[in-house]
C-alpha cells in the first residue's frame, strides 16, 4: 500500500553539532586568556564606559562564531512527492446564482463559504496535493485568486468529471470532490462516464448545493413562428410558456419591438405547459427581430427565462390566385361582370394577383383575355409544375367532370404537401352537386356531403349567422372600429348547397339561421387546417343569384368595403403557408425560431424537382456565415427513413451570439434548381433556469458506482477524514534537516557586530 502525506510543514529548531564540545572549551579558554593579556599590555586605555562595550561587542561576536560552529539547523516534516492527487471540482454555471430560498443566499455564495477562502484545500492537502477547477460547459484549471462567479451558460457535469479525471502534472487523480447543484444540462451517458471513472479507479465525493424542489417560476420554453411573412399580414407567433407554482394565475405577455409594444394579450395558466399566441403585422419589408416578455410574477425564483427574442422576414410576396367561375354573364343593369367583384377585391391590392377561368368557353370572355377551364393551353394547367407556380385555388360552381382525375389528385397535393389554400364555392354544379362527394378532393373539403342528389336550396331569403368562433377568426376582421355591427350588417342570401355536417377538424364560421341537420345547424362556411396547407367550403354563392346581394351591397354609403375585405382576408388566411413557404424547389427548415449557444442547429432541407416531386439525386451546396461574419460549410445528408425521411438534413454549432445566414443551394443533373437563404436568432441559452433544481438522484448514483460518498455542505469539513478513510489512504511525512547559518539573516547581524565595534575601536583611538 502506499503511503500519502502530509502537505502541511511542520518544523523544529535544533544545533547540528559535527565538532567535540571540548574543542569548544579549549578555544574559549585561549580566547578569552589572550583578550585578557591584550587589554593589560594596551598602551592607551580607553575611557572607563567603552571598555565594557568593546568587552560585550568582542563576546558577541565570539558567541556569533561559536553558534555557527554549533551548525545550526531547523527539521521540517516534507511530504512524500506522490503520484496521485485529490481533484476539486467547482460549479460556476448560471445555476449556482440561484437563491433557494426568497432573501437568501445564492448557491455559490454557499459553497464559497464551505470553501473558506481555502482552508477547505489546505485540508484536503493534509490527504493528497489538489487540482483546483471550476466547470460549466467544460473544466478550466484554477489558479490561486480566480474568480468563481456564476456565469455559465450550460453544466456538463459528466463531460468535465471525466476530462480532470485524467489528472495534471504527472498525477492520477484519486478522488474528485464535486461541489454542484448536480443539474447536468448535456445529453452525455452516464454510464460512460461510470465506465471511464472506474477504469481509472476515481472515486467522486458530491458535495451538493441548492434545493431539491422547484421555486414558483415562469419561463418561456420555446417559440414558434413562420420565418417568412409577409409584408402587411397578421402573423401568429405561439409562445409556449411552462410553469410551477402559479395555476389559475392570469399571465400577460407583451411582444416587443425594440421599446415600442407591438401587442399584448393574457391568458390563464391552467396547465404545466400552456401555448398562448400573439398576433403581428410587419408593415415594412425586411428582417423584423422581436422580444416576448412574460410578466414578472410575486415570488418568482428567477426571472431570466421570462423573455425570449425570434426574428422573422418580412418579405414582398404577390399571392397568385388561380379563380375558375362557372357563373359568366353581366347582370344588365351593372357594369361588371359577375367574376369581376371578387377579381376587384384581388387587384386593389398590391400583395395579390389573380387569373380567371370561366367554366365554358365563351367568345367575348376569350376576346377579353379570360379563357376557359378546359383550354388546353391557357385553361387549367395540365403540368402539376404550373399549377404549383399558384397558391390559392378557387373552384366555383365548376363540375369535377372539368377536371381529369391527375388534376384532382394535383389539388389535394397541392394543399396538402406544399401548403396552398383551395376554395369551394356553392352553386349548382359545387359540392355534392358538382360530383365531388367520395373524391380525392372530399377528403381535404371541411364539410361532409351527400352526393349529386344532395342538390341545394334556392328561393328563400336568410341570412347568415356568424358564430361565435367566425367573430374571432381573422377572415371575418373586417372593420377595426364595430365589426360586430358590420357581421351583423351582412346581407342576406337567396340560396345554397346541402351539405351535412363540419368534418371532425374543420371550424363552422357561419352557419345557416333555420335549416338544421342530424347534427346540428348547418355550415355555411367552414375553414380547416389540411397537411401544410388550408381549405375553405363557402356553401352559398358570391355572384349573382344567391349572393347578389353579398357581393354588391355589403359595404358602407353604397359600395361593397366589406365584401372586398371579407375576401382580402380570407385569401390571406387561406395562403399564409405559402407566405411563409413558397412553392420553390428548396426550402430549408429549422425547429424552432431561436436557438441558445449551447444547442445544436439542425437544417432540415426539403428538394423538388422540376415537377415538385421529393428528389434523392440533388448536390447542394450549404454556407453558414456567423455574426461574426466567419463562414463555414455544412455537408447535407439525405434520409431515406426515420423523421425526415425524404429529406436533407445536417447541423452545425453556434458558438456566438446574434444572426446566423444560412444560405442552400441544390443542383440536379448539373442544372441549378434554386437557392434558399433563412436567418436563425441565437442567444444565450436559458437551459440553467429549466433544469435547476438539485438532481440527488444524479449525485448518489455518482458516489455509489464510484466508491465515494455524498456529503451534505454542513459535513464538508469533515472531507479529508472520509476521503482518507473511504479510499485507505494512511496520512505520513518525512523529516527534512536544513542549516541555517549561512542564511542573509544571521550574516548581517555578525557584519553589524563587527562594524560597530570597529567603529568605537576607531574612535577611542585603538584601531
Amino acid at each position: 500500500m502506499v503511503l500519502y502525506p502530509l502537505a502541511v510543514i511542520e518544523s523544529s529548531f535544533l544545533l547540528d553539532n559535527k565538532y567535540p564540545v571540548l574543542l569548544f572549551a579549549i578555544y574559549s579558554c585561549v580566547y578569552l586568556t589572550v583578550l585578557a593579556l591584550v587589554y593589560r599590555t594596551m598602551k592607551k586605555h580607553p575611557q572607563r564606559y567603552v571598555r565594557p562595550l568593546l568587552t560585550g561587542l568582542r563576546v558577541l561576536t565570539v558567541l556569533f562564531v561559536l553558534f555557527f560552529l554549533l551548525n545550526p539547523s531547523v527539521t521540517r516534516e516534507k511530504p512524500y512527492s506522490s503520484t496521485e492527487e485529490i481533484v476539486l471540482m467547482l460549479d460556476t454555471s448560471r445555476s449556482m446564482s440561484i437563491k433557494d430560498e426568497a432573501g437568501g443566499i445564492a448557491r455559490s455564495e454557499r459553497m464559497r463559504d464551505v470553501l473558506d477562502d481555502g482552508k477547505m484545500t489546505k485540508r484536503l492537502e493534509e490527504v493528497l496535493p489538489v487540482s483546483r477547477y471550476k466547470f460549466d460547459a467544460g473544466p478550466t484549471r484554477l489558479s490561486s485568486g480566480a474568480d468563481l462567479k456564476p456565469e455559465g451558460d450550460s453544466t456538463h457535469l459528466l463531460e468535465s468529471l471525466v476530462k480532470t479525471s485524467t489528472g495534471s502534472g504527472g498525477r492520477s487523480p484519486r478522488a474528485v470532490v464535486l461541489m454542484t447543484d448536480g443539474a447536468d444540462t448535456s445529453d452525455d451517458n452516464f454510464l460512460d462516464a461510470i465506465r471511464d471513472l472506474n477504469r481509472k479507479d476515481v472515486a467522486v465525493f458530491p458535495v451538493g448545493f441548492g434545493s431539491d424542489k422547484p421555486r414558483k417560476d415562469i419561463a418561456i420554453s420555446r417559440i414558434k413562428v413562420s420565418r417568412n411573412v409577409a409584408r402587411n399580414t397578421e402573423a401568429n407567433v405561439d409562445i409556449y410558456i411552462d410553469q410551477y407554482g402559479y395555476d389559475g394565475k392570469l399571465l400577460s405577455l407583451k411582444l416587443m419591438k425594440g421599446d415600442k409594444i407591438v401587442e399584448s394579450a393574457g391568458d390563464v395558466l391552467d396547465a404545466a405547459t400552456k401555448k398562448i399566441t400573439l398576433k403581428f403585422t410587419p408593415k415594412v419589408e425586411g428582417l423584423h427581430t422581436y422580444t416576448v416578455v412574460a410578466e414578472a410574477q410575486k415570488g418568482e425564483a428567477f426571472t431570466e427565462n421570462n423573455r425570449q427574442t425570434f426574428s422573422v422576414n418580412a418579405v414582398k410576396t404577390k399571392l397568385r390566385i388561380l379563380y375558375m367561375e362557372g357563373t359568366m354573364y353581366r347582370i344588365q343593369s351593372r357594369e361588371l361582370w359577375e367574376f369581376q367583384y371578387l377579381e376587384q377585391a384581388v387587384l386593389e391590392t398590391p400583395d395579390m394577383e389573380i387569373k380567371t377561368l370561366f367554366r365554358d368557353p365563351s367568345r367575348e370572355a376569350y376576346m377579353a383575355g379570360v379563357s376557359w377551364v378546359q383550354d388546353p393551353v391557357n385553361g387549367f394547367p395540365t403540368r402539376k409544375r404550373d399549377l404549383f407556380k399558384y397558391d390559392i385555388i378557387i373552384c366555383s360552381d365548376v363540375d369535377m367532370i372539368f377536371f381529369t382525375e391527375q388534376q384532382l389528385e394535383w389539388i389535394v397535393e397541392f394543399v396538402e404537401k406544399h401548403g396552398g389554400g383551395f376554395i369551394m364555392i356553392g352553386g349548382w354544379t359545387s359540392f355534392g352537386s358538382g360530383g365531388y362527394d367520395e373524391t380525392v378532393v372530399d377528403k381535404m373539403l371541411p364539410v361532409d356531403m351527400q352526393g349529386r342528389a344532395d342538390m341545394y336550396f334556392e328561393g328563400a331569403s336568410f341570412k347568415m349567422n356568424v358564430t361565435p368562433e367566425g367573430r374571432k377568426h381573422p377572415i371575418f376582421q373586417i372593420s377595426e372600429e364595430d365589426n360586430d355591427a358590420v357581421l351583423d350588417a351582412m346581407p342576406y342570401f337567396r340560396g345554397c348547397n346541402r351539405v351535412q355536417r363540419k368534418k371532425p377538424a374543420a371550424v363552422t364560421l357561419a352557419a345557416h339561421p333555420s335549416y338544421e341537420t342530424a347534427f346540428g345547424p348547418m355550415p355555411l362556411i367552414a375553414v380547416q387546417e389540411y397537411g401544410r396547407g388550408r381549405s375553405m367550403a363557402f356553401v352559398s354563392d358570391t355572384t349573382a343569384g344567391w349572393g347578389e346581394m353579398f357581393e354588391s351591397d355589403w359595404g358602407e354609403e353604397g359600395d361593397n368595403r366589406h365584401y372586398r375585405r371579407f375576401w382580402q382576408n380570407t385569401f390571406r388566411w387561406l395562403g399564409q403557408s405559402r407566405l411563409s413557404r413558397p412553392s420553390k424547389y428548396i426550402v430549408v427548415e429549422t425547429e424552432k425560431a431561436s436557438y441558445g449557444t449551447d444547442e445544436e442547429i439542425t437544417l432540415v432541407v426539403e428538394i423538388n424537382d422540376e415537377n415538385y416531386e421529393p428528389t434523392a439525386e440533388a448536390k447542394t451546396d450549404v454556407r453558414v456565415i456567423a455574426p461574426d461574419g466567419t463562414r463555414t460549410s455544412v455537408n447535407l445528408v439525405h434520409n431515406r427513413a426515420g423523421k425526415y425521411a425524404g429529406k436533407y438534413t445536417g447541423a452545425f454549432q453556434p458558438d456566438q451570439t446574434g444572426r446566423y445566414e444560412v444560405d442552400v443551394s441544390a443542383s440536379l443533373e448539373g442544372t441549378h434548381l434554386d437557392t434558399d437563404v433563412i436567418q436563425v436568432n441565437v442567444t444565450r441559452p436559458n437551459v440553467e433556469f429549466k433544469d435547476y433544481v438539485r438532481d440527488d438522484g444524479l449525485l448518489e448514483r455518482l458516489a455509489r458506482f464510484t466508491g465515494g460518498r455524498v456529503v451534505s455542505p454542513d459535513d464538508a469539513h469533515e472531507l479529508p477524514e472520509i476521503i482518507a478513510e473511504t479510499r485507505g489512504i494512511a496520512k505520513k511525512s518525512i523529516s527534512e534537516t536544513r542549516s541555517i547559518w549561512d542564511k542573509w539573516p544571521f550574516l548581517v547581524w555578525l557584519f553589524a557586530v563587527l562594524t560597530i565595534e570597529w567603529v568605537m575601536r576607531k574612535r577611542s583611538g585603538l584601531a
